[in-house]
């Protein structure tokens, strides 16, 4: 792995990280949409997770701002976004897709809310665009309820004191989930979540992207989630 061109500044409370893996073509769009965050100063870290066609090496060799890049071999998200929360010095820590994008706001009112509520996780309102157009409500984070069905939104922003007492994302789940794993670990933890009701995030639908992997595995994984945490 290279070492990382700057240091996160401890003078930001809040970092987003950005695994990319041969999504190029979308990067800058989600880099901008953090460095025009309201919140001020925000320290951005993008994992390159062995990316390796053209147009992303291009994008990342071009890729200017106050961003660090970290690369290492592709290993999947969960390793990519631990690599990236392990380089952040700040308080709160968000994961960023690649093709997704924040509204300005986003960051700003969900740190107002970890500092004046002490929950663990803020997370705004899904919205859809792209190939599709809708808005996932979320809800407060509930254990009994994740061992059903993620409530949460991907891309919450979490106390990183958090993220180290669940071990952060288990990067043995290579077909998808990570993140409904990690925030039902922290509600077994006793962590608190609970969301802004507005569509802050939005999640782009473009082809046949990871989720529908996901769905294909959807049975297998919530037996394993019932199976680590449905006695607690």
């Amino acid at each position: 792995m290279e070492s990382p061109s700057e240091q996160s500044s401890p003078a930001s409370l809040v970092g987003v990280v950005i695994p990319c893996y041969n999504y190029g073509s979308f990067l800058e769009e989600a880099v901008r949409s953090v460095e025009d965050q309201t919140i001020g100063r925000v320290a951005i870290v993008v994992v390159d997770d062995g990316s390796d066609d053209a147009e992303s090496l291009r994008v990342l060799a071009g890729l200017r701002g106050a961003a660090q890049i970290l690369r290492q071999a592709n290993r999947g998200p969960s390793a990519a976004r631990n690599a990236g929360i392990r380089a952040l010095a700040t308080r709160y820590a968000c994961c960023l897709d690649a093709d997704d994008a924040l509204e300005p706001t986003y960051l700003e009112k969900a740190v107002s809310i970890l500092e004046a509520q002490g929950v663990d996780l803020a997370y705004s309102w899904v919205q859809a665009f792209g190939d599709a157009h809708w808005v996932f409500r979320t809800e407060p984070l509930d254990l009994g309820t994740m061992l059903s069905r993620n409530q949460v939104s991907g891309h919450a922003v979490f106390r990183r004191a958090a993220w180290a007492k669940a071990g952060g994302y288990d990067e043995a789940l290579l077909q998808g989930h990570e993140d409904w794993e990690l925030w039902t670990h922290l509600a077994a933890l006793g962590c608190r979540g609970v969301p802004i009701p507005e569509p802050l995030l939005r999640y782009r639908r473009h082809g046949r992207t990871r989720v529908f992997e996901n769905l294909a595995h959807e049975e297998e994984f919530l037996a394993l989630l019932r199976a680590r945490y449905g006695g607690r």
